[in-house]
Parts: structure tokens; sequence; C-alpha cells
């Protein structure tokens, strides 16, 4: 009996280990993509002619509320590029 209990806890762990696996692969992709995206959004935001205040997407309230703070003289709270990835992986975590 406690060779069957055995393998049956070999499986869960190594599911477990698999899964696992999967999800930080996918965090550091969405990292990836996030820090595509701040590039463009900055880009953009930094335009004359652009609609980007109608942006309702994470990363472009985030690239906002950022603008905001450099321009009120409160850079020192603005948020970092990778404070501002981690804020869309934890967004996506939660959607998940």
């Amino acid at each position: 009996m406690s060779v069957i209990r055995l393998s049956r806890l070999d499986i869960l762990i190594g599911t477990l280990s698999a899964c696992l696996g999967l999800l930080i692969d996918a965090m550091h992709r969405i990292k990836e993509i996030s820090r595509e995206m701040l590039k463009e959004k900055m880009a953009v935001a930094s335009s004359v002619n652009s609609d980007f205040e109608d942006k309702k997407d994470i990363m472009s309230i985030l690239v906002r509320a950022r603008m905001s703070d450099m321009a009120g003289g409160k850079g020192e709270f603005a948020l970092t590029d990778e404070a501002m990835v981690d804020q869309v992986v934890r967004t996506t975590g939660i959607l998940l």
C-alpha cells in the first residue's frame, strides 16, 4: 500500500512542478510583452497628435498616471518601468 501512495505522491509532485513551470514561463512572457507595450505607449504618449488620452487599457492608464506625476512635480512618486510591468503582471494574474 505505501508504495502505491508514494507513486501517487510522485505523480502529484511531478504534475505540480510542471504546472508551476508553465506558470513561471507565462509570467516571464507577460513581462516581456508588457515591456514592449510600455515602450510603445510611452512613444505614443509623447507624440503631439495622438488619441492617447482616450485609451482605457491598463498600460495606458499607468503611463498617464506617471506622466501626470512627472508633470506635477511628483517625479519621486512616479512608477518605474519595472513597477508598471509588475502591475500588469499582477492584474493579469488576477484575471486568470
